[in-house]
């Protein structure tokens, strides 16, 4: 087992030796850290997948430090995917272009498409550059389980599985990015996150901006697609996952009938009244707005599988947004009480 330290961010020339080395290293973005290692290295990304037990059909995304370095590895990048680099990034969105030859054929799982993003959080911009040169860098966590959003939470997980972790305090986002396909004339979500939708139409207009199948069940009925293709990561259909089994709600009367005893951690919107008083609870947390509840869903998780609670129950609505929504019916495997 290898040891792993948590370093802080004046020491990133140990980061980048562990990176010129083959290595993995942990780094922090604002979205949710990530496991960072050389995108045009092989034996760098396969590690990557073994350290998190990731499916090989699972492509990676490539973290540039600035647009001017996706431009030496992205053989075409159409005219609306420059327009979404202007207005968006550095930032939470990440766009699936024409492949690259100079990135590992183990990072696009194979793919004619690879995926590039610019994060916001200065410790992944400074890294990327003292590297010169791209890294994948998906969650740091276990594959299936949530998201890290701070370094304590990617030692909890991955301890003895990297040397390092770089701790850039907490992701300010706390959802991973949103991922769009792009072609000459259309754009596709392929994955919710923060830069929504609506935001996008503003800056290419909602004629060339579309919703991937997949998602577009999942939002309209709370169904799975079964036999979408693996595109993006964040398509799985159990993903994002505690360990305390998760079920959610749509309505306080729903836990009504469920909760039978108080060994169960309940997140909620607001100042609704619980079945029980909050105190009866093992423990209840309550967000003001959708913005909070996303910020703290994976911290919420977290806490859920260190309390050891025996089940876990989560507000459900598609007003939370895409997003948030989005991750909670992967979390919970599309479960809801009946």
């Amino acid at each position: 087992m290898e040891r792993t330290r948590i370093i802080e961010m004046d020491q990133l020339e140990l980061a980048v030796a562990s990176l010129l080395q083959e290595d993995i290293v942990a780094m922090p973005t604002e979205t949710v850290y990530g496991l960072a290692g050389d995108a045009t290295s092989d034996r760098a990304c396969h590690r990557i997948f073994t350290i998190k037990g990731r499916a090989m059909d699972n492509p990676l995304i490539s973290h540039f430090a600035h647009y001017d370095q996706i431009e030496g590895y992205a053989p075409v990048i159409p005219s609306l995917a420059k327009d979404l680099f202007d207005a968006f990034t550095p930032g939470p969105l990440t766009l699936v272009l024409p492949a690259s030859r100079h990135i590992s054929p183990i990072a696009t799982a194979g793919l004619p498409t690879f995926a590039v993003r610019i994060p916001l959080h200065p410790v992944a911009q400074e890294l990327i550059r003292r590297f010169d040169r791209p890294v994948v860098a998906p969650s740091a966590n276990l594959s299936g389980r949530y998201s890290s959003t701070s370094a304590a939470m990617v030692y909890d997980q991955l301890a003895g599985r990297i040397p390092l972790i770089i701790d850039g305090g907490t992701s300010s986002n706390g959802l991973e990015s949103t991922v769009v396909l792009v072609q000459e004339r259309s754009v596709t979500i392929l994955r919710y996150g923060t830069i929504t939708p609506a935001m996008m139409a503003q800056v290419i207009g909602s004629s060339r901006l579309q919703v991937a199948e997949s998602l577009r069940i999942a939002r309209e009925s709370a169904q799975h697609d079964a036999n979408q293709v693996v595109l993006s990561p964040g398509m799985k259909y159990a993903h994002y996952q505690p360990r305390v089994p998760l079920q959610l709600f749509r309505t306080v009367e729903d836990l009504h009938q469920t909760i039978c005893d108080n060994n169960v951690m309940i997140l909620i919107l607001g100042d609704a009244p619980l079945p029980k008083p909050d105190a009866h609870y093992k423990r209840v947390l309550r967000y003001d707005t959708p913005t909070v509840y996303a910020q703290k869903l994976y911290e919420s998780f977290a806490l859920a599988d260190a309390l050891g609670v025996g089940q876990l129950f989560a507000y459900y609505d598609t007003h939370l947004g895409e997003a948030l929504s989005d991750r909670l019916l992967r979390a919970a495997a599309y479960r809801f009480l009946s």
